[in-house]
């Protein structure tokens, strides 16, 4: 039996593909189930848009689950809570057979894809060049962190060296002239 010529092609696509690439494939694909689903729902088809929800939320909650949110700080953590917010549209268009709740989640996910297109595709960004960038950021912040403990430290120790202001009493007669008031 004979594969299919589509299938193979995808599976080289996939298995070629850089990580990056792999990331807007799997945008563009929860994209299309979505999309696939909103137009089943409009023709109160339910068990198609049922089965097309099902494969965005797989996608959707497969890109969750590739955060790593230490590495990835706050950055991560918003795209976390924009898929959590495109998953519960999902759900929730799943639940209402409505396609309001379907087109949030296509607008999360197509904003989503427009981004991480541009970073990669335009900007030539891969995820080698991206760790390098924030490993050089993070040694800049490691020693611009340094210096400015170093200065603190410094003015401290001067103030130390420093003469300490007199007191009234210490000091010798004013530059001045005697003030007081003599009746």
């Amino acid at each position: 039996m004979a594969s299919d010529p589509t299938n193979a092609y995808k599976d080289t696509q996939i298995h070629t593909a850089s990580r990056e690439q792999i990331l807007l494939m799997l945008y563009e694909g929860a994209i299309r189930f979505m999309k696939q689903a909103k137009a089943a729902l409009e023709e109160k088809d339910f068990e198609i848009a049922h089965n097309k929800i099902i494969r965005a939320q797989d996608i959707v909650t497969e890109l969750m689950a590739s955060l790593d949110l230490e590495v990835m700080g706050d950055v991560g953590n918003d795209l976390y809570r924009l898929y959590d917010y495109a998953l519960h549209n999902l759900v929730q268009g799943n639940v209402d057979k409505e396609t309001t709740n379907i087109d949030e989640a296509i607008k999360v996910m197509e904003q989503l894809q427009e981004a991480w297109d541009t970073v990669i595709n335009k900007q030539g960004m891969t995820y080698e060049k991206a760790k390098k960038q924030v490993e050089q950021a993070e040694n800049k912040l490691s020693d611009s962190s340094k210096k400015s403990a170093e200065q603190k430290a410094q003015p401290a120790a001067k103030e130390e060296s420093e003469e300490k202001p007199k007191k009234p009493s210490e000091l010798d007669d004013p530059p001045y002239g005697d003030l007081s008031i003599q009746g």
